[in-house]
């Protein structure tokens, strides 16, 4: 993932919490979410964030008991989340999500591919192979929850161009090129500065997957899809691994 690991360390990472709407917004966010899906500890309490970046969802499953294992490579979303951990019961990992050695070599109830994780992988074939690490981290009736962004309907003309955030001092909108498998997204950021307004821009690709092509590959892969349903813009899907 070097490319999205790129554009975030040397682009995004240091406005990814204001475009979010904010940190105790993510988290108060994603604990209302926890609460709706019936995420709390029902063995013993072990989950793994992968794609943790500054920590939303790693800190909010905290608040609801987990003990947890974030993992994400991008470095200055991480020096973030440590800066802001708190107490949170978090162990943070530097790394790639691929590779399992990552994962913390034991069994954990819970794993979590939150935001545009998935949508990051370099392919369909590393998707597959996630896919396959995480039900054989998962015990038995684990669960394994993911959130995405849905690209596969394209989007023509001026539907291309997407605002995110904006305030008295940054602007950030983004413009997408669509490929038969993947999406060109081009960030662009304007921030104010004393000789006016500055333009950044940086570009990464995100993969296309379907709802149903998503459900297909867990189910190939042993899972049980249990959930799904769209969620303030982002499908979400439950997952759980047999005995």
């Amino acid at each position: 993932m070097s490319g999205v690991s790129a554009h975030y360390n040397n682009f995004l990472a240091s406005h990814y919490t204001w475009m979010s709407g904010g940190r105790e917004n993510k988290i108060a966010e994603n604990l209302e979410f926890f609460d709706a899906w019936d995420i709390s500890p029902k063995q013993k309490g072990q989950a793994l964030d992968l794609g943790a970046g500054p920590g939303f969802g790693s800190i909010a499953l905290s608040r609801r008991g987990f003990s947890v294992r974030a993992v994400d490579l991008c470095e200055k979303l991480l020096e973030e989340f440590r800066a802001n951990a708190g107490n949170a019961l978090v162990t943070i990992v530097h790394g790639d999500i691929l590779e399992p050695e990552n994962f913390g070599g034991h069994p954990v109830e819970l794993v979590t591919l939150m935001g545009d994780t998935l949508t990051h992988l370099p392919s369909l074939e590393s998707a597959r192979e996630l896919f396959k690490n995480i039900y054989n981290a998962l015990s038995p009736n684990g669960k394994f929850l993911i959130t995405y962004r849905d690209l596969s309907v394209e989007r023509f003309g001026e539907q291309r161009f997407i605002p995110v955030q904006a305030d008295a001092d940054r602007i950030l909108t983004c413009f997408l090129e669509y490929e038969p498998s993947r999406v060109n997204v081009y960030d662009l950021l304007y921030l104010r500065t004393p000789a006016g307004w500055l333009l950044s821009k940086s570009n990464y690709h995100k993969l296309r997957f379907s709802a149903d092509e998503v459900e297909r590959m867990l189910k190939t892969t042993g899972f049980a899809v249990v959930r799904r349903e769209i969620v303030k813009g982002m499908t979400a899907l439950m997952a759980l691994r047999g005995k």
